[in-house]
């Protein structure tokens, strides 16, 4: 399990390392006190840099502990597999069907796995959820979402 955080807070820290050095790059602030492009990814990076640092300082303080990573049984598993899936599946999906369908579809089966609401409930859900983001994201500010060959955003 340490030898986990040690591996996967190295290649944060290389990543965050990676980001910093790029961001460093942009523009800080525009005029007097505004920040600039450059303000959020670089104090964003400086963080990731140092929580990658702890996390390695952490693995190696714990490695001869003897923990081991083990997977949950039964249930967690299949959550596990079933979140994975539902990921591939919502990526692959989305610019096939559509953003609102697929992200309809994902919620449905993330939400319906997690919980023991009732059918009608978790499809108010889902559609309120991937209408809300649509209207916030494709309406308000106008970002570019998958249409897919339905042409629906």
């Amino acid at each position: 399990m340490k030898r986990a955080d040690v591996v996967s807070g190295a290649v944060l820290f290389v990543v965050s390392a990676i980001l910093f050095y790029q961001s460093s790059k942009l523009e800080m602030v525009y005029g007097n006190s505004i920040p600039g492009t450059g303000f959020l990814p670089y104090w964003l990076s400086l963080a990731m840099v140092l929580l990658s640092l702890i996390l390695i300082v952490n693995g190696v303080r714990s490695l001869g502990s003897g923990a081991t990573l083990k997977w949950p049984p039964g249930k967690g598993l299949i959550w596990i597999v079933t979140t994975i899936g539902a990921l591939a599946a919502y990526t692959m999906l989305a610019t096939v069907v559509g953003y609102i369908i697929s992200t309809f579809a994902f919620l449905l089966v993330l939400v319906r796995m997690l919980s023991s609401y009732r059918w009608h409930t978790l499809v108010a859900f889902s559609l309120a959820v991937s209408v809300g983001l649509y209207a916030i994201f494709g309406l308000w500010l106008q970002m570019t979402l998958p249409t897919g060959f339905l042409i629906i955003p």
